[in-house]
């Protein structure tokens, strides 16, 4: 068995377009793990690497064991129980794990007739947590190369995961060359999933993950007008971590302190359509829809029933336009448009600023 165990900050050195600001979970102690197969099913294929990233006396450090020969299998399942064990491990972290790693290792670990403790641990799943993040990034899927490529981070290795089992098999006939490919694989992957972990309080914002993220590279184009303001949004504690572990163009500008982004912003009087317009009296005077309860009290001259087009609120706001993958998310909030026709969907500034006031 081959086994590999060096500190993050040494990995890192390698990616010099990539730093490794301190994590926060919440846990003490997870560990970060990917795990490469000879197949899908742990009934008739293999676990020949598997990669671990852990905290060990307030270090992060990066763990790989590769089996040499297949018989060397239960070595690597032994190896990482007593890494689960040793280090206190109280959260699993992993990418699809749910589905396939987490179930694959406890499927082998019954095979060789061996004890673990993995499904006795919680679980974080990044794949089921950018799954439902995937349309404010208007990704394809939410593969994790296709994740990489939108938060700008760079693979070494070019082979997928069934690529490498025919590599594997090479290796195993002798070809040991082929060893420093086989490990990048899994490097490339663990490490990925490491940094991304750096979302994970963007993720748990209550709110913000539904809001904030549909405008980092999918807002809509808006035309220019005369009454077109620049919003901002900036958190220092986001900056220093986005600004030197990312491509500066994925978000931008950047700027000391803060990263910013500019949104335009319409100053002008938008209408809010209410959904039941049967109960209330349109005031053509005041041009607005009242409730019933209180229409009773104006002269039945200066009152008519209300349509559906003539059943609105009109308000004279700052708006933002909306993507449409923010908008389930805003069932709460009473949105604007410019007429009953009207397509798209807009947020008063005010009402955003209550939510947001700490991010403006």
């Amino acid at each position: 068995m081959i086994e590999n165990r060096k500190k993050m900050t040494a990995l890192a050195a390698r990616y010099p377009d990539i730093s490794l600001p301190a994590l926060t979970y919440p846990a003490q102690n997870p560990l970060f793990l990917d795990i490469e197969t000879t197949g899908f099913s742990p009934q008739n294929a293999m676990i020949y690497a598997i990669g671990c990233v852990y905290r060990h006396e307030g270090e992060f450090y990066f763990h790989q064991l590769l089996a040499e020969q297949m018989y060397e299998e239960d070595q690597l399942l032994i190896t990482l129980e007593k890494i689960i064990q040793t280090n206190a491990i109280d959260l699993l972290v992993h990418f699809n794990g749910k589905n396939f790693d987490i179930p694959f290792l406890i499927g082998r670990y019954g095979n060789a007739c061996l004890s673990t403790s993995l499904g006795e641990l919680p679980q974080l799943d990044f794949y089921l947590e950018w799954k439902k993040c995937r349309p404010y990034f208007d990704l394809p899927n939410a593969k994790l190369k296709t994740i990489e490529q939108a938060v700008k981070l760079h693979r070494h290795d070019e082979k997928s995961g069934g690529e490498l089992i025919a590599v594997y098999q090479r290796y195993l006939q002798g070809e040991t060359g082929l060893l420093p490919l086989l490990l990048l694989h899994n490097e490339d992957d663990l490490l990925a999933t490491f940094l991304l972990g750096h979302f994970l309080p963007f993720l748990e914002t209550p709110r913000l993950k539904h809001f904030l993220f549909p405008y980092f590279d999918a807002f809509p184009h808006v035309e220019k007008a005369d009454q077109v303001e620049p919003l901002t949004f900036y958190n220092p504690a986001w900056q220093d971590y986005l600004n030197r572990c990312f491509d500066s163009r994925c978000f931008s500008p950047l700027m000391t302190g803060s990263f910013l982004r500019r949104y335009p912003v319409r100053q002008t009087i938008l209408y809010h359509f209410l959904p039941d317009p049967e109960n209330y009296y349109y005031l053509p005077q005041e041009d607005t829809a009242v409730h019933s309860s209180v229409a009773q009290f104006v002269e039945p001259a200066f009152r008519r029933k209300a349509t559906r087009k003539t059943a609105y609120i009109k308000k004279a706001d700052a708006f933002l336009e909306l993507p449409a993958a923010a908008l389930p998310f805003l069932s709460e909030e009473p949105l604007f448009q410019t007429g009953y026709s009207d397509k798209k969907r807009y947020l008063p500034l005010s009402a955003l600023t209550k939510y947001y006031s700490d991010y403006i």
